[in-house]
């Protein structure tokens, strides 16, 4: 890539591995992307991470125009981690910072009636959050693993027409049936 390209490398660091995307802001065309290794702690993997996929993909850092860091509930170290590396980059890279709420994201690629979000937020926590018609109802609330297997339930058992966002490991993590 060259130095013309108007890329846009966003950062999430709260959940679980994290994410790294790279993507033109010309078009929206995601041209990297990767899901951070599980078994790696942020701090060790995040940078190394990035520097690899620019790597990988041939991107110089000149075209990198601007850095996303990704708010929102989530694990604070990682949290921290993510929010330092994506200042500390954006200042490297000499471009602009700017930062984004997941809870956002998700309202804007959300659409229907009822939406409810699970997520990890940190050792044995999930954030629950309910987007209704377009708005959230109320702030998300951090519940623990007995909490979401009786929402869950309760959910089924009312047949409540809600389409739940259920972050992937969550489900074998805590082991629940969602038939």
């Amino acid at each position: 890539m060259n130095s013309e390209d108007d890329l846009v490398l966003v950062i999430e660091s709260a959940i679980v591995s994290g994410s790294i995307s790279i993507f033109r802001r010309t078009d929206g065309v995601e041209i990297a992307s990767l899901i951070g290794d599980q078994n790696q702690s942020k701090a060790e993997g995040l940078l190394e991470d990035i520097f690899n996929l620019l790597k990988k993909h041939k991107i110089i850092k000149k075209s990198i125009k601007s850095v996303v860091f990704v708010t929102g509930l989530g694990s604070l170290t990682g949290l921290k981690i993510g929010e330092a590396t994506a200042k500390g980059l954006a200042k490297s890279f000499d471009c602009q910072y700017k930062e984004i709420s997941l809870w956002d994201i998700f309202a804007e690629i959300s659409e229907g009636d009822l939406r409810i979000f699970y997520i990890p937020a940190g050792k044995d926590r999930i954030a629950r959050r309910v987007l209704n018609n377009g708005k959230y109802e109320a702030k998300p609330e951090v519940i623990s693993a007995e909490y979401f297997r009786e929402d869950l339930s309760s959910i089924q058992s009312a047949c409540i027409d809600a389409r739940l966002y259920i972050y992937e490991g969550l489900i074998d993590f805590f082991d629940v049936n969602l038939l």
